[in-house]
């Protein structure tokens, strides 16, 4: 049954008026999650309805007041209009909102609740937090991109994502193929990397703050709980003393309320998070928040095998790892966990896999051991409890019985607030009611929301104190986006409409004022009339002769060219490293490494490659008669060709055509070929010729952000996408080409 809000916006009136109790809507959650598998999907008003919780009038009358106040309240932040709310927290709300200065633009502004703008304590830590989340520029991570202030109320703009939050899907019922969830898991490893390489830990990693695109591309929201481990001023807990983490997927330090956490934190509530994706069921299960966290303290995993018989063994054991109750016992760092991950998502064993192996995952001390296929009369019931499991409450008092004394005090202070904090913490806003029966909602006015006052046009000024955190916000994006223009890779209409947001949040600014003079030159370029067009590089059908080329006979006696790269003399850009006789890059921007080799007059290539992370294009640097070039797969997603050709990206000169099949596929182990020869140029994929192009080698060239260090040599690239390079051979068909190392 459809209803006018979200899931999420009716559970937390529901808390805040005291509607329903958190073991309400955890029973309501599974009648919901049952019905959607029956082909019956029901909002979660009337899953509560049906399991007795409220009433049919109770969940109209919510709905129309959880109605009212999404379209009550601030109607415009500076040239920002509000259009919906997303979320709600104790720092804030978040709305969806609209440029009004470049139409059609939507962002994500969190807006800081104005009776905590009288709070130095609080106005620092929201400052902190927009900080935090404006550094952490990374493809996986959703980007803060300004900070301001309007008629009293502070806010700061977020990247809007669309998309789908994996919650979501977990709340129709669905579970996720392994494969999937492992292609997940990777790009956010990468993102989590980037923050801990920069000292932050996120501290909240769940299936609702990781959104997937329809392209397959992943993105962590919310790192508004992120910490800055070497930031001795931020605690652990709220300003109210209360954990922070999400129970279902809290790691164990978390929950005995530690203040030395660190990435492995992140691991852990990843690793939770990926057994819920491939299972459609949480790790650990309780009545209360005090007694989920109590069983992540000393409660027994069941094996994902149990649940979901068709989960390869190790895949089985990096989620085990990953949730080892014992930080040491886990992985080391995220770069270790992608190195297991990424051998699962091409399908290859792991390298240390060895019958036996042990981790503190909650069955300690036994080792891991074939699973028999359980019956199915108790496949359900072994998959929803964990076997051999103390009774409620008793896993964390004997935890406890074995912790010192200040760490009983933290667990059992901690998780008692945690409880609490379900029915406290949207009350703000609201009356709570006397205990028993669930009283009726009155179908009253909306709760008293600021008036709407008329917002001059322009950005509105800041105060001293937060125009050095505006102006350096805007200096490192306007940094990113020229890096991003002179990179060569991003086709001028994206790039103007990038600058056109960042002028449009950052008008005022220093920065922002030598933006609108990039953003003129760019608009000029591309209202300028193109050159006479020249004959596309379309690949006339190819003879038996031609397609030799492509015969993996040919290729046995060909020379390999990976077993010369070392990543620790030869990455340029980005992080390479070892796997299984290949190369994996990250998902930086225009990550680069050389291969130490120079190529003789005429010669063939031969890559296969897999995206492991949705991002953009992979390419092979290649060089010809004193010039470097670039064969690129997947130029915004979808073109294949040569660049740069008189200055013109694949995706705008004459070699540039679509990638047969479509876009990128993420997963795909592609084959391409290139030809290079004094009298033609081809490319190759998967068997089939989609470029022929008669070259004039002095029209090519590369940017300098996008080059490598030697001249002569050959490379690998990948644009914010992390990529396994299984292998690049040569053959060289005229003159001999030669090593640089022995």
């Amino acid at each position: 049954m459809a209803s006018p809000v979200s899931d999420d916006a009716f559970a937390q009136f529901a808390l805040q008026h005291v509607l329903a109790t958190p073991v309400q809507l955890e029973a309501a959650r599974s009648h919901q999650a049952a019905r959607a598998a029956a082909g019956e999907p029901l909002s979660l008003g009337e899953a509560l309805v049906r399991t007795g919780a409220i009433t049919a009038a109770q969940r109209e009358a919510a709905e129309q007041r959880i109605l009212a106040r999404q379209q009550g309240g601030i109607k415009q932040l500076a040239h920002y209009r509000l259009l919906r709310k997303l979320g709600e927290g104790a720092m804030g709300s978040v709305y969806l909102a609209e440029d009004v200065e470049s139409p059609g633009r939507k962002v994500a502004l969190k807006v800081l609740p104005r009776r905590h703008a009288a709070r130095g304590d609080l106005v620092k830590r929201f400052q902190r937090e927009a900080d935090a989340a404006g550094r952490l520029n990374h493809p996986r991570i959703a980007r803060a991109f300004s900070f301001a202030e309007d008629q009293g109320w502070l806010f700061y703009v977020m990247e809007y994502c669309e998309g789908e939050t994996l919650d979501v899907r977990l709340k129709r019922g669905e579970i996720l193929r392994w494969e999937e969830a492992i292609r997940i898991a990777i790009q956010v490893a990468h993102g989590l990397k980037a923050a801990h390489d920069l000292g932050f830990v996120h501290r909240d990693i769940k299936p609702s703050n990781i959104l997937v695109a329809r392209d397959g591309s992943v993105k962590i929201l919310d790192f508004g709980l992120a910490k800055n481990v070497e930031d001795l001023d931020s605690s652990f807990r709220t300003q109210s003393g209360i954990l922070i983490g999400t129970p279902h997927y809290m790691s164990p330090e978390q929950a005995e309320g530690r203040r030395d956490l660190d990435g492995r934190a992140d691991i852990y509530s990843l690793g939770a998070s990926v057994y819920h994706c491939i299972t459609g069921d949480t790790p650990y299960h309780g009545s209360t928040a005090a007694e989920v966290m109590g069983r992540h303290l000393s409660g027994i995993l069941a094996d994902p095998r149990r649940i979901q018989p068709d989960i390869p063994e190790d895949v089985a054991r990096v989620v085990r790892r990953m949730m080892a109750r014992e930080p040491k016992d886990r992985y080391r760092s995220c770069e270790e966990l992608l190195g297991d991950l990424e051998r699962l998502a091409a399908g290859d064993r792991l390298a240390d896999a060895k019958p036996g192996r042990t981790f503190s995952s909650g069955a300690a001390g036994r080792a891991e051991a074939p699973i028999p296929s359980p019956s199915p009369s108790t496949l359900r019931s072994q998959g929803r409890r964990e076997p051999a499991e103390p009774a409620p409450g008793q896993s964390l008092m004997r935890s406890l019985e074995r912790k010192p004394k200040t760490a009983v005090l933290l667990a059992v202070g901690g998780a008692t607030v945690f409880l609490l904090v379900l029915f406290v913490l949207f009350l703000t806003g609201g009356t709570p009611r006397s205990s028993g029966r669930p009283a009726p909602v009155p179908a009253a006015s909306p709760d008293p929301v600021p008036a709407p006052v008329p917002v001059p046009p322009g950005p509105a000024p800041v105060s001293n104190p937060l125009r050095d955190l505006r102006e350096s916000s805007a200096r490192r994006q306007l940094d990113d986006l020229r890096a991003l223009e002179q990179g060569g890779d991003t086709a001028t209409d994206d790039l103007i409409r990038r600058f056109e947001g960042f002028v449009a949040s950052y008008g005022d600014t220093e920065a922002g004022r030598e933006a609108r003079g990039i953003l003129d030159r760019l608009k000029a370029h591309a209202a300028a009339p193109p050159p006479p067009p020249e004959p596309a590089a379309v690949a006339r059908p190819a003879t038996p002769a031609d397609s030799d080329v492509v015969d993996p006979a040919r290729w046995r006696d060909a020379r390999d060219l990976l077993s010369g790269v070392d990543p620790a003399q030869d990455t340029v850009a980005g992080t390479w490293r070892r796997l299984d006789g290949g190369l994996v890059s990250n998902d930086a921007p225009r990550a680069r490494i050389e291969i130490p080799y120079e190529p003789p007059e005429e010669y063939d290539v031969r890559m296969e490659f897999t995206q492991l992370s949705g991002g953009d294009s992979v390419a092979l640097y290649l060089w010809k008669n004193g010039h470097r070039f670039r064969c690129m797969v997947g130029m915004n997603r979808r073109i294949i060709g040569f660049g740069l050709i008189d200055g013109k990206r694949s995706a705008q000169n004459p070699t540039g055509v679509p990638l047969p099949g479509g876009a990128m596929r993420i997963g795909h182990r592609y084959v391409l070929v290139v030809v290079v020869r004094n009298d033609r140029l081809e490319a190759w994929l998967d068997g089939e010729r989609v470029v022929r192009w008669t070259p004039d080698y002095a029209r090519f060239s590369i940017h300098a952000d996008s080059d490598l260090r030697r001249d002569g040599v050959m490379g690998l690239y990948s644009y914010a996408s992390s990529t396994h390079v299984h292998r690049v051979q040569v053959r060289e068909v005229t003159g001999a080409g030669r090593f640089l190392r022995p």
